[in-house]
């Protein structure tokens, strides 16, 4: 029975590493939130220090993106293999009478400009539902800098208002409510969110909101994080769990244990990227520990040392909850799997996470430990620790020093015995 389980976390542990590395870049399943909205947290008598619980989202705003972006070139970059999911084919020919329509220009204008990846599903978390798609969150820097002014979310925020209203498109998706309901209930089968989050916010010093988002119109596989830092509410973090996009009729999504271990990472953006953030200036010092992998994070979609060290972080982190959350052996294929991509500073960033959970009375969270991992990278750079041999090596180091112990052995032990056989010789009449 162990061996079974542990044989079904390795699955799961790769599975959530081939998601995790698509191209561009808990929650107890619940019932589809009637106007897209986020519901609130039900009272259970849970801390937040235990995690915060929330519903399993499709998300109409989402969608109404989704059919949009189905008519840009986007889709041909990264659309499905084939046709794609029926549900996808159905929102792509109902968006197809409104190619002509001004948001449809707009997306195809921001797509060319570099508005893609985590960029649009995380400017859609920041709205209300359709068809008015209200401004719930104030866009953040990051958005405004990748779509090249405010001025060009509020520009096209305006523009999916006005053709949510024009396709009534609410009532497309309302007549896809049923199958909404059964995806969310496949993916959130053996799925303990609430156990991922409390984990996250345990570890890292405060708490948050914790959302997931399915898109089954969007592709690549994989999951996308988008975070909001509200000045009431605090941290909010989404998220977006993308189709498969492997062909059949029916989208498929990660479960169970795949969707913890994803969403161990999608949602562990919200700590560890505003944290490192802050030291933006002495990030960009470390740049030299990005070129020996630089051409390895390029082919990921990881772009300069801040995203790198954000994810090599990160990494470091979810390794460690795979350790005390799945075992010992879950946490070591984790790592060989980071390290096979290009994050070759696992290992060494782990054994510091590990002096930092030890000294939480010195780091109450994770904000003032970034200082401290910070200067540990600043000495690796410039005195890079001596690699571990591979076990071949080091089994070939062992054999011949145990040889060449031998021989020093029985040079000693000859050169013992003509000693002893000279001092008889001598000493006889």
């Amino acid at each position: 029975m162990k061996a079974r389980r542990t044989q079904r976390l390795a699955t799961a542990v790769f599975l959530a590493a081939a998601l995790l590395a698509a191209p561009p870049r808990g929650l107890c399943g619940g019932p589809v939130a009637e106007n897209g909205s986020v519901p609130p947290t039900p009272d259970t008598g849970t801390s937040l220090q235990k995690g915060t619980v929330s519903s399993v989202l499709i998300m109409p705003q989402m969608e109404l993106l989704a059919g949009v972006l189905s008519q840009t070139i986007l889709i041909e970059w990264s659309g499905p293999q084939g046709e794609g999911n029926r549900y996808f084919r159905a929102l792509r020919e109902f968006m197809a009478r409104y190619r002509d329509h001004r948001a449809v220009g707009l997306a195809q204008r921001l797509t060319v400009g570099g508005f893609t990846a985590d960029a649009p599903p995380g400017f859609v978390c920041h709205l209300g539902p359709p068809p008015e798609l209200p401004l719930r969150y104030e866009y953040s820097a990051y958005l405004a800098q990748r779509a090249g002014g405010r001025e060009n979310l509020e520009e096209f925020r305006l523009a999916l208002a006005d053709l949510a209203r024009e396709s009534d498109f609410m009532g497309f998706y309302d007549s896809w409510k049923g199958a909404f309901s059964r995806w969310v209930a496949a993916a959130t089968t053996g799925f303990d969110g609430a156990k991922v989050a409390g984990w996250l916010q345990e570890f890292f010093g405060w708490t948050g909101e914790f959302h997931t988002v399915l898109a089954p119109a969007m592709f690549p596989a994989g999951g996308y994080g988008a975070i909001i830092e509200h000045p009431v509410q605090g941290l909010i973090s989404y998220q977006i769990v993308r189709d498969t996009g492997q062909g059949g009729d029916e989208p498929s999504f990660p479960s169970g244990e795949s969707l913890e271990l994803l969403s161990l990472h999608e949602w562990g953006h919200a700590f560890v990227n505003p944290s490192l953030d802050r030291y933006s200036t002495r990030i960009m010092r470390l740049s030299p520990l990005l070129a020996p992998v630089s051409d390895a994070m390029r082919r990921q979609a990881y772009y300069g040392v801040q995203t790198f060290l954000n994810e090599q972080v990160l990494r470091g982190v979810n390794c460690l909850a795979a350790r005390e959350l799945y075992g010992r052996r879950v946490c070591e294929l984790a790592i060989e799997d980071q390290e096979r991509r290009g994050f070759y500073l696992t290992r060494f960033t782990i054994r510091h996470l590990e002096y930092y959970a030890a000294h939480r009375w010195q780091y109450p969270t994770f904000r003032e430990f970034v200082p401290y991992l910070l200067d540990r990278y600043e000495e690796y750079l410039h005195q890079p620790p001596r690699r571990a041999l591979p076990p071949y090596a080091a089994a070939l180091v062992a054999t011949l020093t145990a040889g060449a112990a031998l021989v020093i052995w029985q040079r000693v032990r000859s050169a013992r015995w003509v000693r002893d056989q000279e001092s008889r010789s001598g000493s006889r009449p």
